[in-house]
Formats: C-alpha cells, structure tokens, sequence
C-alpha cells in the first residue's frame, strides 16, 4: 500500500468522557457514521458513564472502554490506561471531543502524542472554560499539543482567539451538520398522530417542545414560567420536555406551584428523536448557553422552527423572523410574547412561512454531509503535513 494510499484510507480514534448523551456525543456518531462510511476506519475510546451513548457506540464500532475513570486531572492511573489504548490501537488521528470541560481528560492530547499518534484533532463546541481557573491553563498546556481545532461556530472562533489565544492557523469552522433524510419535512406523520393521542395533544392544540437533558444550562424553568404567564388567556398552548436529568422533580413541582401542570408533559429520554420533532410544532429552546445545538438543527430540517436564546452559535441560523424568533436569555416577555405570536389564529401564515424557512436554512448549509466532508477534508491535510 502507497503511503499516499495510507493516507487517504487513515485510522482515526475518538476520545469521549461524556457525563451525558447530547449533541456533542451524537456529534461524534454523526462523524464516526460518515467516515466510517467513505472508507475511514473508526474507534472509540470511551471514558462516558452514560450507558445510553456506550450502547450507541458499541453496535457499530470497536469501543475501549475506559475502567479506569477520575474526576482529578493528575490521575497517573486513568492516563496510563489511555496511553496503552492508543499504543494498541495506533491510531493516525486522535479526535478529542469538548477538550477541557472535565479535568479528569483535560491532557489527554499529551498522552496521545506521547503515545505516537500522527495527529491530535479537537472539536470545540462552546465555551466552558473560564481563563482565570486552574483548568484553562491545563487546557492552554495541552493545546501546544493539539494539531487541529475544530470550532463549530463563528462566535465560538472569536472567544477561542480572544479568551485562549488558541492560534489562528489551527482553527476550522465546520458548522454541525444533521441527517437531512432522515430528519425530513412531512416524514414521521404517523408517529405525529400516534404521539399526539399518546400526550392527549388535538390537532388545534400548539405544542411547544423543549429538548435536552433536564439541567439547568437548557433554561426548562424559562420555558414554565413564560407559559404561566399566558396559558390561562391561550389554552391551545402546551409545554412537553423530552429528555431526563437531575432537576425531573424539580421541574415537576415547579409545574404545580406555577399552576401548568396540567399544560406539561414529561415525556423523558427519547433515543430516535424523529417521532419527537413529528409530535412538536415548534421547539422551544431558552437555553443559558449552547454552541451549535443538534436539536435545533434536526428540529428546523423536519420544519419546525424555533424559539431559542440569542446566544453563542444560534444567531448564525436563526435569521430572527424569518426562520424563527430569537429572544434573550432569561426573558420571559420575550419568550411568552413569542409563543403567543406563534399561538394567534392570525399568525397561521405566519408559522406556515418560517416552517419553510427553517427547512430550507437546514438543507442549504447545514446538512451532516457537509460537516463530514469538511471535517475529513482537515484530517487528509493534517496527515499529509506529517
């Protein structure tokens, strides 16, 4: 096999110490997907506790999975571990997913390095990283490691610059990418109807949905509180939450006490989203903080356009209006005032047109397709700068 042969067909390992199943780790499937599908040969080593993304993991590809695992960034022994991984393995890439939000994988790029891989490549997908605390200079250490970054955001760019001085040169913006097919405008219409008997949802009723896992970062109490503001002068309107987490109790006695229990459901973890999207008219995202979140993306590609935080990555495809409404965070005038734009007999038209809108956004700029290409383009001009 020619070098340049060797090059083209690569070994590329991704690293994951995921606490939880979101966008990032369906990330890193999407990736490892379209790879794997042009020729690339894929590998997990896998520090998640989530049994949910391991699983997802384990039906499709070769998973090491971490045993050794550590919340302290001087743990020698979850290191070690790693480094015999990778010296196994010998991988030609090694793609670091959220570099830096849990110490306990912060170096890992040095480990990778001294292990032997060709090159180390991270996705950085928002800002979790302060520059004042003890983890941002591990992160900066290990960034002199790092052959690659890949940012999936503008504004993310700009606070990678101007926050850690990750250098220029290292930086690519590949925007996050959905299945356009599979999270298709009028597909799943019979999971609609099946799902919206499920929640006792009618056809006139607007549902709102809000996904993610239920923390305080995806903003839920936002969504409750704006709904108190307005449900008894719309009685169309009702909230459902896909996703579990640590606030589910909280949340529900939050309901109670707001008076809209009866407006929300609980619907909990949904592994295929499709169904979900289908059941919704229009996602609600009030989040704190997000990079370029998946759900937002799979939710405008089925056409269901969005309320979402003016925040990080989201004004990059959400043109306020046109494909949907941005509102600042925590505002809960804005975000009642939204929904009831949306909620109005008058406003058909108007959800009608940024339906179409949010789909066509999607289709044009941000299909997995495209992230994938993208994402493998960098990969074959890193190993041929070896």
């Amino acid at each position: 096999m020619t070098d340049s042969h060797q090059k083209e067909n690569y070994t590329i390992c991704f690293y994951s110490d995921a606490k939880g199943y979101g966008g990032a780790e369906k990330y890193l499937l999407y990736l490892a997907d379209g790879l794997a599908s042009s020729g690339r040969i894929c590998c997990f080593v896998n520090n998640s506790a989530n049994s949910s993304f391991s699983s997802s993991i384990n039906t499709k590809f070769t998973n090491f999975q971490v045993v050794i695992k550590s919340d302290k960034y001087y743990e020698a022994r979850h290191y070690n571990q790693i480094y015999r991984i990778l010296k196994n393995v010998r991988p030609d890439i090694f793609h670091y997913n959220l570099p830096g939000p849990y110490s306990c994988s912060i170096l890992v790029p040095i480990v990778a390095k001294l292990a032997g891989v060709k090159k180390v490549i991270t996705t950085e997908h928002l800002p979790m990283i302060q520059w004042w605390r003890k983890p941002a200079i591990l992160k900066r250490i290990s960034s002199y490691f790092i052959d690659g970054v890949i940012t999936v955001s503008i504004a993310n760019k700009a606070y990678l610059l101007g926050r850690h001085h990750t250098p220029e040169n290292k930086i690519i913006v590949v925007e996050n990418g959905v299945d356009v097919h599979h999270f298709a405008m009028g597909k799943h219409i019979a999971e609609r109807v099946r799902l919206r008997k499920k929640y006792n949802f009618t056809e006139s009723d607007v549902v709102f949905g809000v996904v993610g896992r239920l923390e305080e970062q995806k903003g839920h109490i936002y969504a409750l509180q704006a709904l108190s503001k307005i449900h008894k002068h719309y009685p169309s309107i009702k909230l459902i939450f896909f996703g579990e987490g640590t606030l589910l109790d909280y949340l529900k006695t939050k309901a109670v006490a707001l008076g809209v229990e009866h407006k929300v459901t609980f619907a909990g973890f949904q592994k295929e989203m499709g169904p979900a999207y289908a059941c919704i008219d229009v996602l609600l995202m009030p989040s704190l903080f997000e990079g370029l979140p998946l759900a937002l993306l799979e939710a405008m590609s089925m056409g269901k356009p969005a309320i979402a935080s003016a925040i990080h990555g989201i004004p990059e495809v959400i043109e306020n209006y046109r494909n949907g409404i941005l509102v600042q965070v925590g505002n809960l005038d804005e975000i009642s005032n939204a929904m009831i734009k949306i909620t109005e007999s008058g406003s058909r038209k108007f959800l009608e047109d940024i339906s179409e809108k949010a789909y066509e956004t999607i289709i044009s700029r941000f299909s997995s397709q495209n992230m994938i290409c993208k994402t493998d383009m960098l990969n074959k001009k890193l190993l041929h700068h070896v």
